[in-house]
C-alpha cells in the first residue's frame, strides 16, 4: 500500500509538490503516487502555497504541510499560524523541527511522508 495513493487521496486529501528543484525524477514519482499537483523550480514556497489555497479555497486551518529545511519554514510558520498541522521528518534540521506541531520519528526518504499521514488521518484532519 503506498500512502500518498492508497490512503491520503482516498481520503480527501489533495497531496501538492512545491519544491525548489526542477526534476524529471520528482515529476515520475508524483505520476507513479498520482500527485497531479507539481510546482517545481519554485524559490518562493509560500507565494505558491497562498494562490493554490485561493484558487481551491483552502483555509490554513485545512492545510497540512511537511517540510525539512529552512526554506520552508516561512511557509510553515503560516500554515501554522492559521490552525494548519506542521510536519517535520526525522532528518529535518531543528528550527524546522521546532516549528512542527509533530516530529516524525523515520527520515525523508525513509517513510516520513507516510507516517504524517498516518497521523493526519488518525486526527481525522
Amino acid at each position: 500500500m503506498v500512502a500518498i495513493k492508497d490512503m491520503a487521496i482516498p481520503s480527501g486529501i489533495v497531496p501538492t509538490i512545491i519544491t525548489g528543484r526542477l526534476s524529471k525524477i520528482v515529476d515520475n514519482r508524483a505520476l507513479e503516487l498520482g500527485i497531479t499537483n507539481i510546482f517545481q523550480g519554485e524559490s518562493d514556497k509560500l507565494t505558491v502555497l497562498k494562490k493554490i489555497m485561493a484558487e481551491k479555497s483552502i483555509k490554513a486551518e485545512e492545510t497540512a504541510y511537511i517540510g525539512d529545511d529552512l526554506n520552508d519554514a516561512e511557509t510553515m510558520l503560516f500554515v501554522k499560524k492559521g490552525g494548519g498541522i506542521i510536519g517535520a521528518p526525522a532528518n529535518a534540521v531543528e528550527k524546522i523541527k521546532e516549528i512542527a506541531n509533530y516530529n516524525c520519528k523515520r527520515q525523508g526518504g525513509d517513510g516520513a511522508v507516510r507516517e504524517f499521514i498516518e497521523y493526519l488521518l488518525e486526527k481525522k484532519f
